[in-house]
């Protein structure tokens, strides 16, 4: 069926614009063809299209497309044909140079290439390629470089292949880095001006890796954990400030200059890494205040007219307004950071503000959005990290190339924001602790790591599910939720063993059994796990010793020694006499084993100083439990309920309150009754459940299972009680059931001092009630 247009046409159709082609015929030669758009003065005259046929075609060069080939062959490294797209290119550059008169540049690009390819295949780890070969074409660039003065820029990207050969297949650090050294001695020296600065900053940034390398290697092999500057650390710092002040001279003087905040948070980063905590508050407030004054600048030397004509289209196309997103990666790792040192040190609310700050910046989406990046390769480029850092442009150089450097990808920083989210969040109590509502939507996070991801991301992203089941785990053990804890713990296994990770987490996994165990009542076998783990954590199974992990084994194993050697005390005063007849013996091995358990405990203590504001607050619980005399053990208290407070972990407050109430029943018994009050609602809290949407806040019906059977149970003694003139303190059997009992008992006896026989009898039944959920929970039949 057709449609024909008439002049005479009622409705005729709207007048389009129709796109033409036209060739300009003075440019035949070049082959190539005009887009032109006009408007048609009529709207049924059809286009007229006019296609030539090129005359004649350039050939490719031989030497010009042997050169080009590397290009399109090389794969990902994640790539099956990895390994074969490498061969290939390599053999194309191998024909390039058999060919006859070949150019010095050309010949030059062919010996680079072949180093270049030679260094990938290395850092796969595969076999079929000599050390050798990649020598011999280092060795005949630079001859090249060094013979001809317009390859010179050639001699510092060699230099750097070398060093990045001796230092990681050749295991020769001294050697690379005293030929970074050299090299950036000659390159800062007279020839800044020929030299562009991405080379020159290059090459800094291999030397700071170098020396970090050796750092790590320094920290590996020295058999304690170092808490201070190493000789090799030292040199490190060094060179991270001849970075920064290079960075910091350029010119034009007072701009906004990215190198400056890149320093900063690499330092910071490597004091972190290495544990030197007494240096990294001073780092992190040089770095915040970098961050400042880079926002300062900005604010200083952009206007809003200026914005709004750059931001202004001039014709109808859609003008998208560009953002450099390199300070807002850089912000991100700060911010991290920051989270991660004020959580060590045990001030929970400025932790929590800088994570409320991390949160609002991933919000905005800057780790998204690869705007303001321009010609990165998209299987290489934004995805996988590589960011670039533009530098002003030069009175040279029309145009001075940016720095391109990998940081870690987006999709690794989403999952790592996660987990930072549930380490800074230590309070348990609650119905819903944010501890563990950020490591379950870690764990539901799916960030797979596609065909074309870095080799490290898989690696990353296992490690970091890894911990999310960690912090799991733990928060399921602090709220009594044992069968969810036995259950990730059994997944976390198979899913270390799946992915080769177990030696990692041996030393973890064990504690963790451990700290089940010692939960259930269990207390041989928390013993037992408790001293394997800190054999495993102290000889290094997954290749690096875990001194926190083996400390805070060794403090749990004198715990359960404590509670072991208390329990037999108990039982020998209980005792009938004619059983202890040998009780001066008894007397005399019972001290013997506290001045043994006593010196442990010491050590152990001495040990958790070090090591952040949790195992100091333990170590002070141990000099307290282990202390002679009465008034050194009340200071103990107060210097770990400080610890405990300031870092909002009121799982550890709780039992610290308990201990701190035990020394005032019989001479402060109002504040006594106050710490033991608190106490028991802190208990309590540590195994809330969310209330069902249709259940009222009186609880009149009870969940389903263990947790259901508890709530129904303290609304039903609740009441009882009250009727008697009880108080609504300890009436509940959730949460840690046995420090509530003891709570329950130790407000029992409170009250049968002061003469209240009625609050007395319904804790008590209150009591009894909960030493039937620990009888059931160590049978594992549970409430029902």
């Amino acid at each position: 069926m057709s449609i024909r247009v008439t002049s005479d046409d009622l409705n005729p159709r709207p007048t389009k614009r129709l796109r033409h082609n036209s060739f300009d015929a003075s440019r035949s030669c070049s082959a190539t063809k005009t887009l032109e758009i006009r408007t048609s003065s009529s709207p049924i005259s059809p286009p007229s299209l006019q296609m030539t046929t090129p005359t004649t075609l350039r050939r490719i060069p031989a030497d010009t497309l042997l050169l080009s080939l590397p290009t399109f062959l090389i794969h990902p490294s994640t790539h099956p044909m990895h390994l074969q797209s490498l061969a290939l290119a390599r053999h194309a550059l191998r024909r390039c140079l058999t060919l006859s008169s070949l150019e010095p540049i050309k010949e030059c690009r062919a010996w680079t290439g072949i180093a270049e390819l030679g260094m990938m295949w290395l850092d796969t780890g595969a076999s079929g390629l000599a050390l050798g070969e990649v020598e011999q074409a280092l060795t005949k660039a630079l001859t090249i470089s060094q013979r001809h003065p317009t390859l010179r820029l050639y001699t510092p990207h060699l230099t750097v292949l070398s060093a990045r050969l001796a230092h990681r297949h050749q295991k020769n650090s001294k050697f690379a880095i005293s030929s970074l050294r050299r090299l950036l001695a000659t390159i800062t020296s007279k020839s800044t001006h020929l030299i562009p600065l991405h080379v020159i900053f290059g090459v800094h940034l291999e030397l700071i890796h170098c020396l970090a390398c050796v750092a790590e290697e320094e920290a590996a092999t020295s058999s304690t954990l170092s808490m201070g500057v190493g000789a090799a650390m030292g040199k490190c710092l060094v060179a991270i400030q001849a970075m920064r002040s290079a960075a910091e001279g350029l010119e034009p003087v007072g701009q906004p200059n990215i190198v400056v905040l890149l320093s900063t948070v690499i330092k910071l980063q490597l004091l972190v890494r290495h544990g030197v905590w007494a240096s990294v508050g001073d780092a992190l407030v040089e770095a915040e205040t970098a961050f400042e004054a880079f926002d300062s600048t900005i604010r200083s030397t952009s206007s809003p007219s200026a914005n709004v004509q750059e931001l202004a289209p001039t014709s109808n196309e859609i003008v998208v307004p560009t953002i450099n997103p390199v300070p807002g990666t850089l912000r991100t790792h700060l911010l991290m950071l920051s989270v991660l040192f004020h959580t060590y040190a045990g001030d929970a609310q400025a932790a929590s503000t800088r994570l409320k700050s991390l949160h609002e910046l991933l919000d905005t989406g800057i780790l998204e959005s690869p705007s303001g990046i321009a010609q990165i390769d998209p299987l290489e480029g934004w995805s996988q990290g590589i960011i670039e850092i533009p530098f002003p442009s030069s009175s040279n150089l029309a145009w001075t190339p940016p720095l391109r450097i990998r940081t870690t990808p987006p999709r690794v920083l989403h999952s790592l924001a996660f987990l930072l989210s549930a380490v800074a969040k230590r309070d348990a109590v609650g119905r819903a602790p944010k501890k563990g509502v950020f490591a379950r939507a870690g764990l539901e996070l799916r960030e797979l790591v596609g065909p074309f991801g870095g080799t490290g991301d898989g690696i990353r992203l296992a490690r970091i599910k890894a911990d999310l089941m960690c912090e799991l785990i733990s928060i399921s053990i602090m709220r009594s939720d044992f069968p969810l804890s036995q259950s990730t713990l059994d997944t976390l296994t198979s899913y270390l063993r799946t992915h080769a990770l177990f030696d990692m987490y041996a030393a973890r996994v064990t504690l963790f059994h451990a700290q089940l165990a010692h939960a259930r009542g269990e207390t041989e076998r928390a013993r037992r796990c408790y001293s394997v783990a800190a054999f495993v954590a102290g000889e290094g199974r997954g290749g690096e010793m875990d001194e926190w992990v083996k400390c805070a084994a060794r403090a749990g194993e004198v715990w359960v020694r404590i509670g072991q050697l208390r329990q037999s005390s108990d039982v020998s005063r209980e005792g009938e006499w004619e059983e202890l007849r040998g009780g001066l013996d008894e007397e005399k091995d019972g001290k013997s084993e506290m001045d043994e358990l006593r010196k442990e405990g010491e050590k152990v203590a001495k040990e958790c100083e070090g090591r952040g504001a949790a195992l100091r607050a333990v170590g002070q619980l141990l000099k307290a439990c282990l202390a002679e005399e009465i008034l050194k053990g009340k200071q103990h208290l107060r210097r770990a309920l400080d610890l405990a407070t300031s870092a909002q972990d009121n799982h550890l407050r709780a039992l610290i309150l308990a201990l701190s109430a035990s020394h005032y029943l019989h001479t402060a018994r109002e504040h006594a009754l106050t710490m033991l009050g608190t106490c028991g609602q802190l208990a309590a809290g540590l195994g809330a459940v969310p209330r069902d949407k249709g259940v009222s806040r009186s609880g009149s019906r009870g969940a389903t299972g263990e947790r259901g059977e508890r709530v129904e149970v303290r609304d039903k003694l609740g009441e009882k009680g009250k009727e008697k003139g009880g108080v609504s303190v300890s009436v509940s059997v959730s949460g840690n059931v046995p420090l509530s009992l003891w709570v329950g008992e130790r407000m029992v006896d409170l009250w049968r001092l002061e003469g209240d026989v009625g609050k007395a009898e319904g804790q008590e039944k209150i009591n009894e009630r909960m030493r039937g959920v620990i009888e059931a929970r160590r049978r594992g039949t549970g409430l029902g």
